[in-house]
């Protein structure tokens, strides 16, 4: 079935949709998709209208819809899916403090610092929208309508390519926050 701007929309677990990516983190699987509920009601709320689009259709659609963003920079360019970094480590997902735990954990940071930057900047990295296009696992900015957007862009394609490069620990997905360490690295 086809979507807007000729995007084909595929069934959450079908194979190709990059749901199919998810580490299996409940046991039984429930339904077509292996989420906990709690993962499905964030994955729910963080993508919302985002939900259907395939890899493929991503590749090739220009994208607007600010913290969304983050999440289709991450899926452009990398293997695993955004859902794998949304309570990971002391960094990844909402807020984050003490010494990060591995590599994922200091991209997450670095991004935060990125977007600190930008919210230094006057900008609002969470809630304002770029373009941005997917072209053969590349992300390129723009166009820019102004200095927000294009750092917007530059922190999420960032830390898009650091996680990319990284290697998953399971171990850390769900790693309870009061563990983490009170002191936290200061930003460059």
């Amino acid at each position: 079935m086809g979507g807007r701007g000729g995007a084909s929309w595929r069934r959450l677990g079908a194979p190709g949709h990059w749901s199919a990516r998810l580490p299996h983190t409940c046991h039984p699987p429930m339904g077509p998709l292996p989420l906990c509920p709690p993962i499905g009601l964030s994955l729910l709320l963080l993508l919302g209208p985002g939900l259907g689009l395939s890899a493929a259709s991503q590749r090739s659609h220009v994208h607007r819809r600010g913290l969304i963003e983050l999440a289709g920079t991450v899926n452009c360019v990398g293997t695993r899916t955004p859902v794998a970094y949304m309570n990971y480590g002391c960094y990844c997902g909402l807020g984050g403090h003490g010494q990060p735990l591995d590599a994922i954990d200091w991209c997450c940071h670095y991004h935060d610092c990125c977007y600190k930057r930008a919210e230094d900047a006057g900008c609002s990295p969470k809630m304002d929208r770029y373009s941005w296009k997917c072209v053969d696992q590349h992300i390129l900015c723009g166009p820019a309508q102004d200095k927000c957007q294009e750092l917007m862009c530059k922190c999420d394609q960032a830390v898009a390519y650091c996680l990319a490069q990284t290697e998953y620990n399971i171990k850390y997905l769900f790693y309870p926050r009061f563990l983490c360490e009170k002191d936290s690295p200061k930003c460059d």
